[in-house]
C-alpha cells in the first residue's frame, strides 16, 4: 500500500482520518511541532480492511508528518 496525503481527511490540527484504513490518528499539541512523536490511534472502522503491520507503520509516518505541518501553520 502506498500512503498518500489525499487519503487523509483533516479533522483539525490535532486529528486526521485515513479513509482507506478507517483509522483516526491524533496527537497532542506540541510547542515545537517537529517534536511530535506520540500518536493516539483509533482502530479501523467496521467494514474496512485491517492494514498489515508494515502498512500501519507507513500510515502512522504519513499522519505524523501531516500533523507536524498542520501544527506548524500559524493560527
Amino acid at each position: 500500500m502506498t500512503v498518500t496525503r489525499d487519503q487523509f481527511e483533516i479533522r483539525d490540527e490535532l486529528t486526521v482520518f485515513h479513509r482507506p484504513s478507517g483509522m483516526e490518528i491524533s496527537t497532542y499539541r506540541y510547542k515545537d511541532p517537529s517534536q511530535i512523536s506520540d500518536l493516539t490511534i483509533r482502530d479501523a472502522s467496521p467494514g474496512t480492511r485491517k492494514p498489515s503491520p508494515e502498512e500501519e507503520h507507513e500510515i502512522h509516518q504519513a499522519a505524523r508528518e501531516l500533523l507536524r505541518e498542520l501544527q506548524a501553520k500559524p493560527r
